[in-house]
């Protein structure tokens, strides 16, 4: 055998009897595996484009010495509905002795609000989080799973509900009298780029005049941001005694959710749903003369709460 031969053959020998040793030394207990001892998740930085969330992994090495690796992967997988978010990722950590903490850095992309707007409408406005974190530590030919509970958490919005009402409301102003019976909002068509609000008031003309609603409209905001917005200028004409359903619509640029999300989550996950709905009244008063009167139908306000990483 020549030399070169005899070399390679000792320094194979060399590797196998190191791994072994390896093994052996964490069967014994010589060498022990890192131990997790908590996760914590936490908002970064929010902007109108992207999203940080921050998991601090807590790891205990129980050995002697550090452990300088870059053969340990942690990762956080973050969704709402099922709706993938983003991916964080820590590949390369330092472990010294005793307890210390590493961060994974997740980016959220806030394009992808859009369809878990969507996602949670269509779920009755129920929406679950759901962040997975998994990390393995290659030490010495072994692998070792840390695991760490899911973090869940369900929250749930009653946007449009609230605002619904079968009481009836007495509104007067000037020739125009009314008897608001009932007024009805709910969600219609959802669209990954569009939400329409539909309303409707069932309204009774108490008054001794005729009259025309001559324009409606309907305004949305999410804290300080405007979602909707719309003007009708289709007649409704109102006669003495009659009940008459008038109609409302809205539709919502769903591109609005990346302006709300940072006044969401910055704001310590509060929202502020204000809802205001306009009629404008044209008739001719027993006198003959004309009035015109614009009336607010509906002003509703409402605040949610959430904690999604539970804070």
């Amino acid at each position: 055998m020549n030399p070169f031969a005899k070399v390679l053959l000792f320094l194979a020998g060399l590797l196998l009897t190191l791994v072994f040793l390896g093994v052996l030394a964490v069967a014994v207990g010589v060498v022990k595996a890192p131990r997790l001892v908590q996760v914590t998740h936490h908002w970064g930085d929010v902007t109108h484009d992207s999203t940080q969330v921050l998991t601090d992994v807590e790891l205990d090495n129980p050995n002697t010495f550090d452990i300088n690796t870059r053969r340990l992967s942690f990762q956080a997988d973050i969704a709402m509905n099922e709706v993938a978010l983003g991916r964080g990722s820590l590949e390369e950590i330092h472990l010294p002795r005793g307890v210390s903490t590493s961060t994974v850095v997740t980016h959220l992309d806030n394009e992808r609000l859009t369809e878990w707007w969507g996602s949670h409408l269509a779920g009755h406005e129920f929406t679950t989080l759901r962040i997975k974190a998994r990390g393995v530590v290659h030490l010495l030919g072994r692998n070792f799973t840390l695991g760490a509970p899911d973090l869940t958490r369900t929250v749930e919005t009653d946007l449009l509900g609230a605002a619904n009402s079968a009481d009836a409301q007495v509104i007067n102003q000037g020739q125009v009298s009314l008897l608001l019976k009932s007024r009805q909002l709910q969600w219609g068509q959802v669209t990954t780029s569009t939400t329409e609000i539909l309303g409707s008031m069932l309204l009774r003309n108490t008054g001794l005049s005729s009259f025309t609603v001559t324009s409606r409209g309907m305004l949305a905001r999410m804290n300080s941001v405007l979602m909707a917005q719309a003007t009708a200028t289709d007649t409704v004409t109102l006669l003495p005694g009659q009940d008459v359903t008038v109609p409302f619509r809205a539709v919502m640029d769903n591109s609005r959710l990346l302006d709300w999300w940072p006044t969401h989550v910055n704001g310590g996950e509060r929202t502020t749903f204000y809802l205001q709905i306009t009629a404008s009244f044209q008739g001719v008063a027993p006198d003959g003369s004309t009035f015109i009167a614009d009336l607010p139908l509906l002003v509703h306000q409402d605040q949610f709460v959430t904690h999604l990483l539970g804070e």
